[in-house]
């Protein structure tokens, strides 16, 4: 399954399809439980958290009109997760607090709510990003590029082996797996460029 451009894909969803729907959930769910991760969620809390993001952001997609130059749809997801796991550590805290009353809790009001939600994104999140952006690109590119050059790239880029050894592996001369690196780097480098506008 091909990743549609952002634009094409939020209006599809939008309108309704499923297909589409779908393969939004599937393509933020990690980053949704990158960035619960990020925040010391358990694995079950950032299931709940993808749930709860998406509802969200299904509730909100019908008034949601994309316009790069009001900003990123990058900044504007990652608003309604970071509302969401605000909502869930206060909630814990709350929580610890019904267990350990002697747990001081900071009285929580909606500015700072809307301060943490709307805050520039940390190194670890920005990292995270482009985590979840290269695997994505690179997704896309298993499924329409030619396979043997893929996997010398995953072996040589993503796994570090030696170029040569790879090459030999492919009966091939290391200049043509150099080549057949660069041209999937350019292939991923489009997508991302793609999904990141």
């Amino acid at each position: 399954m091909a990743i549609q451009t952002r634009m094409t894909l939020l209006a599809r969803v939008k309108d309704g399809d499923e297909i589409s729907w779908n393969e939004f959930y599937n393509l933020y769910k990690p980053i949704v439980i990158m960035m619960g991760k990020d925040y010391e969620l358990n694995t079950q809390e950032c299931e709940e958290l993808v749930q709860d993001v998406m509802i969200d952001f299904c509730k909100a997609k019908k008034n949601f009109t994309y316009n790069p130059s009001i900003g990123s749809f990058r900044a504007y997801f990652r608003t309604i997760v970071r509302s969401r796991i605000y909502k869930r550590l206060k909630d814990k805290q709350k929580q610890e607090t019904l267990i350990d009353p002697t747990i001081i809790v900071n009285t929580v009001d909606a500015e700072s709510c809307e301060q943490f939600a709307n805050a520039a994104p940390s190194a670890s999140e920005e990292r995270q990003w482009q985590e979840f952006l290269l695997s994505a690109a690179l997704q896309e590119v298993q499924s329409t590029a030619d396979p043997m050059q893929v996997q010398i790239y995953i072996f040589c880029k993503q796994q570090g082996q030696n170029v040569a050894e790879v090459a030999k592996m492919f009966n091939i001369s290391p200049k043509t797996a150099y080549k057949y690196m660069a041209n999937i780097d350019r292939l991923i480098k489009g997508i991302v460029s793609k999904m990141d506008s």
